[in-house]
């Protein structure tokens, strides 16, 4: 990747505020379907998504009190998983 020119910095700049904000705005999306779907489901419970593919309610704190991730952690979350 080249680096940019001095006189490229700011459209650089901004176009990086924007995927940033655009960013955080999918996250917040997610974190509210997350939400609804935790109303619903517990750590544990499954839903067969079709296509050899289910969704897994998994407890990112069952190991301990802490998870190491690069960034902020939900305590419970759903994961993708293959049907074998």
């Amino acid at each position: 990747m080249a680096k940019p020119s001095k006189s490229e910095l700011p459209d650089k700049l901004k176009a990086l505020f924007r995927a940033r904000d655009k960013g955080k705005a999918l996250y917040a999306a997610a974190d509210e379907l997350l939400d609804e779907v935790l109303a619903v489901l517990s750590p544990g419970d499954e839903v067969d998504l079709g296509g050899g593919k289910k969704a897994l309610v998994v407890d990112n704190f069952a190991k301990g009190n802490k998870a190491w991730k690069p960034a902020g952690v939900n305590r419970f979350d759903v994961k993708l998983v293959e049907i074998a």
